[in-house]
């Protein structure tokens, strides 16, 4: 009897150990991503860990653009030259939507936002009118990017399931001459 108490508590107690990794959500938006095709974020030719937006294209590749630091929270009208350009805003103020619509209004090719604690966030909202690529970094990495910086953000498409409702399925029928 005792023994099995002593069990249980045991694996009870590596059940609570393995909580956080099961709530580790970036892991979780990482798989999400994947089922929506592969995502790269590059800085300076480095591999940077971040999430793609939910409102982002479905396939896009902006290559070796450079990086703008968008002064202010980039919620009111932007003053600064974007055309061509990546806009990284930081997370605070109003809406992310709202930040990526001013940007690519301002001509940005894409857009970063850099959160505001030490973690990457899935960034959300409404896709209506946004056609530029979005991704969020963690506070730390947005620091890491410096104004100037050589970005480079790609997104495949997933390759398209064999029996999916858009794909061709062989026929069921009589062959037909």
């Amino acid at each position: 009897m005792v023994l099995s108490l002593v069990l249980r508590g045991a694996l009870f107690a590596q059940a609570l150990a393995l909580v956080p990794a099961l709530m580790d959500q970036t892991k979780v938006h990482t798989a999400m991503d994947e089922a929506r095709g592969r995502f790269s974020l590059e800085v300076n030719g480095a591999p940077m860990s971040s999430v793609v937006a939910t409102f982002s294209p479905d396939e896009f590749a902006v290559i070796g653009k450079t990086v703008v630091r968008v002064g202010g929270n980039g919620c009111q009208e932007i003053t600064m030259d974007l055309v061509g350009k990546v806009a990284l805003l930081k997370r605070e103020g109003c809406y992310f939507v709202n930040k990526v619509l001013m940007a690519q209004s301002k001509g940005a090719v894409a857009a970063i936002i850099q959160n505001t604690d030490n973690e990457v966030i899935r960034i959300g909202g409404s896709s209506e009118g946004i056609n530029i690529p979005t991704c969020a970094v963690s506070s730390e990495n947005g620091e890491k990017i410096q104004d100037g910086a050589d970005v480079s953000m790609t997104r495949t498409a997933p390759p398209r399931s064999l029996w999916s409702s858009t794909s061709t399925r062989p026929s069921r029928g009589r062959a037909t001459p």
